[in-house]
């Protein structure tokens, strides 16, 4: 099981989600989307290092972070 993560469609949104995160305890990075598909653009993902995904799921939807898809790799739910 790797570590929970989540898309997100621009820097912008992934460097606010990164702040949010981090401002609720969570330790977090982002990094450009390896093969991002041709018609979504560029992409990044949030990866958690700790925590739970549905709280931190939780905190960027509130937080108004434009996420394109949740990738797994922990347990969300």
């Amino acid at each position: 099981m790797g570590q929970p993560n989540f898309q997100v469609c621009s820097i912008t949104h992934a460097e606010k989600g990164i702040r949010l995160l981090n401002e609720n305890g969570f330790r977090a990075h982002y990094k450009r989307s390896p093969d991002p598909n041709a018609e979504d653009g560029c992409c990044y993902t949030i990866y958690l290092a700790n925590g739970d995904a549905s709280e931190a799921l939780s905190i960027l939807q509130k937080g108004h972070v434009r996420l394109t898809g949740e990738l797994g790799g922990g347990s969300q739910s």
